[in-house]
C-alpha cells in the first residue's frame, strides 16, 4: 500500500485537493428531506483516478504495477458499493469513499481525520450530524477493512468487477 500511495503521487495530495478533484466527477442527487447525495460512478471514478495520477508518474509503472495499482482501487471502491444502499450498482456514495480515500493522502493522521470531518459537515458550522457522525466512522472503518484485506492477499480482484484503469493507452 505504501508502494501506491508513494508511486502514484498521491502521498503529495491533500485530502481537500483530492476532495476537489473526485468532486468533479460526482452527480448531485436530491434526496427525501431536501439532502443532497453526491454520488460517482465506478467509470467516473476511473476518469477521477486517471486525473489525480500525473501522465509522468503512470508511464513510469511496469505491467504489474499498472495491474496491482488498478487493482488496488477497483477493490477500493467496491469496498464501498454497499448491498444495502439504495444506489445502482457500481455507484457509491462520494462523500464516504472520499473520506475513506483520504487514508491515502499526504498529511498525518490527525490532519486526515480533521478533512474528512470537514468533506462530511455539510453546514460548515463545526458540527457533524448524528447521520454524517455515523457516515464519518462507517467510511474509516470500510477503508480500514478494505486496506487488510488488500493487504492480506498478493491477487485481490474480484473477477465480476470492473476494473479501474490507472493510465489511459498512449
Amino acid at each position: 500500500l505504501s508502494n501506491l500511495v508513494r508511486r502514484t503521487g498521491l502521498a503529495q495530495l491533500s485530502p481537500q485537493e483530492v476532495d476537489i478533484a473526485m468532486m468533479k466527477y460526482t452527480r448531485r442527487e436530491r434526496r427525501k428531506h431536501g439532502e443532497d447525495l453526491f454520488v460517482i460512478s465506478r467509470d467516473q471514478f476511473g476518469k477521477f483516478i486517471r486525473e489525480i495520477i500525473p501522465r509522468e508518474a503512470s508511464k513510469q509503472f511496469d505491467r504489474t504495477e499498472s495491474e496491482n495499482f488498478s487493482n488496488y482501487f477497483t477493490n477500493f471502491f467496491t469496498c464501498f458499493d454497499y448491498n444495502w444502499s439504495d444506489l445502482k450498482k457500481d455507484e457509491v456514495n462520494a462523500k464516504e469513499l472520499m473520506v475513506g480515500f483520504s487514508f491515502l493522502c499526504a498529511g498525518n493522521k490527525s490532519a486526515k481525520l480533521a478533512a474528512a470531518f470537514d468533506i462530511l459537515d455539510v453546514a460548515n458550522n463545526g458540527y457533524l450530524t448524528q447521520k454524517g457522525l455515523m457516515q464519518y466512522l462507517r467510511s474509516y472503518l470500510t477503508m480500514l477493512a478494505g486496506i487488510s484485506l488488500l493487504s492480506s492477499t498478493k491477487k485481490n480482484h474480484y473477477p465480476n468487477q470492473k476494473t479501474v484503469i490507472i493510465s489511459e493507452a498512449s
